[in-house]
């Protein structure tokens, strides 16, 4: 054990570098922050045990390259100030070819001005042996089209990706693109089980490839996120029809904000009562289907075979007659659903009535209810509030925001905090 000198107190950089490392690993970002600030050899110690980095500037990748990061894994550069572009993807897939970054899995460059030249680039440095343990990343909110959707397609088909997991969210890829990016979907070496297309502009030509490519034995996604995409009767039907292939392995599917009709609802609650299907997280937000289409997926949720825990139907302006659908199927023994958001839908008194009744059912396995943005008042806060408080309500989480619930908002209040419950209101 080391001694103080006459005279001097004993101090960090006295302490063998073994024992400084512990605490660097082990005392978490705060310490390893106090200790870089101390000493040379503290702060090469407290970069020695980082794990994961939010880079404020572009100059973090030199200091990967010169390896003062040996266990860096998670690298985020999505600083809305930080801003890349092509020039900083360059560097960035020069950094992901370099010895020192082979040990990172999830890269995140969100919002970065990122457009084709930039997406090639970045491709090119996911084959590279290098780059293998890379499994995650984010190029969502960026400016890529169909020829970088088209060069990470073909990425996705080397021996040395190992991406499973890539959100393209918020670009500008069309149908040709998420034609490449299907093709990739059905080829072996494609290791894909999460895929963020959302806010995108594939269409229904774009929606019919990727089903196409669900039905494949190779494909190997697990999430699909397509909302905002311009999907309509077409694409919907396409996904339906996968959904109820034997080799489709989707669990979650993100349909929400498209142009899906109360036909196109009916084609996929068919798809939820098929043995074959998978999916037990489906998002229809925003569709406006009308009570038509909430009426076939009430039915599909009483089916055994359905699997769907979550359900988000908001924003579909369904009526009295979809909630009371919906509360019925929330009464049998064979729905399975453990969160449902229903907010944005014109839900009034008696329709959060309907729903209270259903979760005193002993039957009913919702532990999340989300019926925020409706015109619930005072009766049917109370409503709810009664039904928290029957021993049958698994209820843990309950968001009345935006209802106009009055003096029953205090009420709500105090129940959740004897309950302790997560409930969200005014």
């Amino acid at each position: 054990m080391p001694t103080a000198l006459p005279g001097r107190p004993l101090g960090l950089t006295d302490l063998p570098p073994e024992l400084l490392g512990k605490i660097a690993k082990e005392g978490g970002p705060e310490v390893r922050k106090l200790l870089g600030q101390t000493s040379p050899l503290l702060n090469a110690l407290a970069n020695a045990e980082v794990t994961s980095l939010r880079g404020k500037n572009i100059g973090v990748l030199q200091t990967i390259e010169e390896g003062k990061y040996p266990l860096l894994k998670t690298l985020d550069l999505s600083p809305r100030s930080l801003k890349i572009g092509d020039k900083g993807a360059l560097k960035l897939a020069d950094a992901l070819r370099h010895p020192n970054c082979k040990q990172l899995t999830s890269l995140d460059l969100g919002n970065n001005l990122i457009r084709d030249e930039g997406a090639r680039k970045l491709a090119a440095a996911l084959r590279h042996p290098n780059c293998k343990q890379l499994t995650s990343l984010n190029l969502g909110l960026n400016k890529i089209g169909d020829a970088g959707a088209g060069a990470l397609a073909d990425a996705l088909c080397h021996p040395n990706c190992k991406l499973t997991s890539l959100d393209l969210s918020l670009n500008r890829i069309g149908h040709e693109g998420a034609q490449e990016l299907a093709a990739a979907l059905r080829l072996p070496n494609c290791k894909l089980t999460s895929l963020d297309l959302g806010l995108n502009k594939i269409g229904d030509e774009g929606a019919q490839e990727l089903a196409a490519a669900l039905r494949h034995p190779d494909c190997t996604l697990t999430s699909l996120d397509l909302r905002g995409n311009g999907i309509g009767v077409e694409g919907a039907r396409a996904l339906a029809d996968a959904l109820r292939h034997p080799d489709c392995k989707l669990t979650s599917l993100d349909l929400s904000a498209n142009n899906i009709g109360a036909e196109a609802a009916q084609e996929l609650a068919a798809a939820l009562r098929d043995p074959n299907c998978k999916l037990t997280s489906l998002d229809l937000s925003g569709n406006k289907f009308g009570a038509a289409g909430v009426q076939a997926l009430a039915d599909a949720l009483r089916d055994p075979n359905c699997k769907l825990t979550s359900l988000d139907l908001s924003g579909n302006k369904f009526g009295a007659a979809g909630v009371q659908a919906l509360a019925d199927a929330l009464r049998h023994p064979d729905c399975k659903l453990t969160s449902l958001h229903l907010s944005s839908n014109g839900i009034d008194d008696e329709d959060a009535q309907a729903l209270a009744a259903a979760l005193r059912d002993p039957d009913c396995k919702l532990t999340s209810l989300d019926v925020g943005d409706n015109d619930i008042r005072e009766a049917g806060a109370r409503a709810l509030a009664a039904a928290l408080s029957d021993p049958d309500c698994k209820l843990t989480s309950l968001d009345l925001r935006w209802n106009g619930i009055g003096e029953a908002e205090a009420e709500l209040r105090t129940l959740a905090h004897t309950l302790g419950r997560a409930f969200l209101v005014d």
